[in-house]
């Protein structure tokens, strides 16, 4: 009897360590994940003693060392250190190995960061944002652009419900949002979109934010006569509609998001 006894436990024991998940694994793909990234990351500081909330900063497909798009990027950067923000960029384009994700010409080698990996990079990120000295972890916000934002969402879902302390709230500039899954965690995002957008089309966002349990944690803003990328000077002022992909400027749209950013900080 003493033998069987012995083996039951010894069963229920192995039993056990088998459910048990393997956090050593987990951590170990999140340090590599966060030593492959922190080489590209840009981190900027305000010059006074904080402690500083956080802005993290995930660039769209053409990355924030594209000619046409580094000095917006740079502008907004600034804007936030202005504001008293530590700003973090995440590059998940050079950390794996590219200049480019985007889908087309400008992309000859067709190879690209799938939103899934963009997520898992954002959320290492923030992670990462949380043990740095003098900042407030409570304040941890990011904003996206176009894959950038639809990496960001796509990292909603990989969040446990009862977890929403990394990302306190989201901006999210033009996202990709066709095909992507609700979530269930209730995080604030504001969404800036363009009516004239037909490389995102806010038709499927506006389909996704419908699917949430929590509708009202998303804010959502439609620019009329405006086009993907609407906040980038450097490209050519477009409003009437295009049938063929158009990325550009939207001196009104630029304006009145950065309007509705001021505000969605100042309530969250």
């Amino acid at each position: 009897m003493r033998s069987r006894a012995k083996s039951h436990f010894a069963c229920v024991m192995a039993t056990l360590l088998f459910a048990i998940p393997d956090m050593s694994a987990s951590q170990e793909e999140s340090d590599n994940r966060l030593s492959r990234l922190k080489p590209h990351m840009d981190i900027q500081k305000p010059s006074d003693d904080g402690p500083f909330p956080v802005m993290v900063m995930v660039t769209g497909c053409s990355g924030f060392h594209n000619e046409r798009f580094q000095p917006s990027y740079d502008r907004t950067g600034n804007r936030f250190v202005e504001m008293g923000y530590v700003v973090i960029r995440v590059d998940y384009l050079r950390s794996h190995g590219l200049e480019n994700s985007c889908v087309g010409d400008q992309n000859p080698t067709g190879e690209v960061v799938p939103a899934e990996e963009i997520a898992a990079d954002v959320l290492a990120t923030v992670e990462y944002a949380a043990s740095i000295p003098n900042v407030r972890s409570e304040k941890i916000y990011a904003i996206g652009w176009s894959l950038g934002g639809r990496g960001i969402l796509e990292a909603f879902s990989r969040i446990e419900p009862h977890n929403t302390e990394p990302i306190s709230a989201a901006i999210t500039y033009f996202p990709g949002c066709v095909g992507l899954t609700s979530w269930s965690v209730d995080i604030p995002v504001l969404m800036l979109l363009a009516e004239h957008d037909n490389i995102s089309p806010p038709s499927f966002c506006r389909e996704l934010v419908a699917k949430l349990v929590d509708t009202d944690s998303v804010e959502l803003h439609q620019y009329p006569d405006a086009h993907h990328c609407f906040t980038t000077p450097e490209l050519p002022t477009v409003t009437e509609a295009r049938t063929e992909t158009t990325c550009a400027y939207s001196p009104d749209a630029d304006k009145a998001s950065w309007q509705q950013i001021l505000e969605f900080l100042d309530d969250h």
